[in-house]
């Protein structure tokens, strides 16, 4: 398996995961492919749906609105309470650790882990906890970037801290045999982001689970290729952006978070001056980011220099925005692809 090395310590994960510094929700359309990918291969062989990592409820009140039962845990306070308010959903707040999985009173027929687990520390120990909450025969489903095909057209490292291990196929088919899970189905995505998916059935108190058979793989070299090839792909990925500031001497900067962070710290923007950095989000305004005070878009009325938005998930949505308000302004978008494409919503 490739993992991130060093490992970030856990008060900066914690951290992290209990602020609004992580990635949001997914969109409807990629959430509804997520359920429909689960009743089709479990032949809706379910009634209820636990979430770990659920954020503000989104998907759980998908899974809601198709008449499943829900439960769900979320390390966000704020996200928990977001889920209650906007959907009704009713989460545990916390992270989901070994006294967790033991004080949960109840099993549910499904266990969703849906782009989580390359953010723990100890995967096998992390798929034990789940197999613990989940009914036998029953299914737990795994949603993770596909390290076999990491994402190169975007200014975030695809092996940084965010993200501290990193699943292709075989390592992914490797946790599910070590911890006796039967297979019941894995595929990829095929787009910008690629994705592996898998449901997995917990029949370990069977008397012969398949996959005590079945070989483990060993991804060493396959592993050291990806990383090669990744590094030359990167690099002429930061040639084709820097071009974009091609006789650009000042600008202004779109988005206060995490994409502005890695951006900076990339260099690409080491010759040019930011006039000021601009952010939608109310509660950053007036405080400070890379030695700036975060300003509203309102900000951007008088201004001339050209805009940068800094930002893959929301470019578009910012973009539209800063057309209507300040069609002014000249933008530099970095990226010309949707984030979430690859799986159909009716597949």
């Amino acid at each position: 398996m490739i993992y991130t090395n060093p490992q970030p310590t856990g008060k900066t994960l914690t951290r992290y995961y209990t602020t609004a510094l992580r990635y949001g929700e997914f969109n409807e359309n990629y959430s509804e492919t997520q359920l429909n990918f689960i009743e089709k291969y479990s032949k809706k062989d379910f009634n209820s749906i636990f979430d770990i990592g659920a954020y503000n409820g989104a998907f759980l009140n998908l899974a809601k609105k198709r008449g499943y039962k829900t439960g769900g845990i979320e390390p966000s306070k704020e996200e928990t309470r977001n889920a209650w308010s906007k959907y009704r959903i009713n989460l545990y707040n916390g992270f989901f650790t070994n006294k967790f999985a033991a004080s949960l009173n109840k099993k549910f027929d499904v266990v969703t882990i849906n782009h989580v687990l390359e953010h723990v520390q100890d995967p096998m120990e992390f798929i034990q906890n789940a197999i613990n909450i989940t009914r036998s025969n029953k299914y737990i489903f795994i949603d993770v970037p596909n390290s076999a095909h990491p994402t190169v057209n975007n200014i975030a490292d695809f092996f940084g801290n965010e993200h501290i291990m990193h699943f292709t196929v075989g390592s992914l088919l490797n946790l599910a045999y070590k911890n006796g899970l039967s297979v019941i189905k894995i595929e990829q995505s095929k787009g910008p982001l690629s994705v592996i998916r898998m449901l997995v059935q917990n029949n370990i108190e069977c008397e012969k689970p398949i996959n005590r058979l079945k070989p483990i793989y060993n991804c060493y070299q396959t592993n050291m290729h990806i990383l090669r090839k990744y590094n030359e792909m990167k690099k002429s990925f930061y040639v084709s952006i820097k071009s974009k500031f091609k006789n650009i001497k000042k600008l202004i900067i779109y988005g206060a978070g995490m994409h502005t962070t890695q951006l900076l710290q990339t260099g690409l923007l080491n010759n040019i001056s930011i006039d000021c950095i601009v952010d939608s989000n109310p509660k950053k305004h007036g405080t400070r980011f890379a030695g700036m005070r975060i300003k509203p878009p309102s900000a951007l009325k008088n201004k001339n220099y050209p805009v940068l938005i800094s930002s893959n998930d929301s470019q578009d949505d910012i973009s539209a925005f800063l057309s209507k308000h300040f069609p002014h302004l000249l933008q530099i978008k970095l990226y010309s692809h949707s984030r979430f494409a690859g799986f159909g919503a009716n597949k």
